[in-house]
């Protein structure tokens, strides 16, 4: 299940082979890639991929053939991830303003657990040096 806006990964790739008139099979042969990853990409189904390391160098692959800036398609993927996994896990991508406020609620808890054991450390150290 993916959303529209997710799918528009693979459809980066897919519009761009199409305006330059190159079918799957020629990106195939020119990168050495087997077609049915290829089709993976552009529908935007990375989940399939074995591991993300294969998708990186696919897409830098795929992307130096139809005349996309490496660094454009890689933080493209790192965004793609990002949005998968907060649909599926409910994750935050970092960077967003979700994960920052998570950063907060984090560092505020670990905060009041400090506070709550020097606390309790000087209430033990009080009640020892009153017997």
């Amino acid at each position: 299940m993916r959303a529209d806006h997710v799918a528009n990964f693979g459809t980066m790739f897919r519009e761009r082979r199409q305006r330059l008139g190159l079918t799957l099979a020629d990106i195939s042969r020119a990168t050495r890639i087997k077609e049915s990853w290829l089709a993976l990409i552009e529908e935007g189904r990375i989940e399939a991929f074995p591991a993300r390391v294969y998708v990186q160098g696919f897409i830098i692959a795929y992307a130096k053939e139809v005349g996309i800036e490496q660094s454009v398609a890689i933080e493209e993927l790192r965004r793609y991830v990002g949005r998968c996994a907060a649909q599926v896990h409910g994750v935050v991508a970092p960077g967003t303003p979700e994960a920052r406020d998570d950063r907060s609620q984090v560092r505020l808890l670990a905060r009041l657990a400090l506070a709550v054991i020097a606390i309790v450390v000087v209430v033990l150290l009080a009640m020892m040096g009153t017997k």
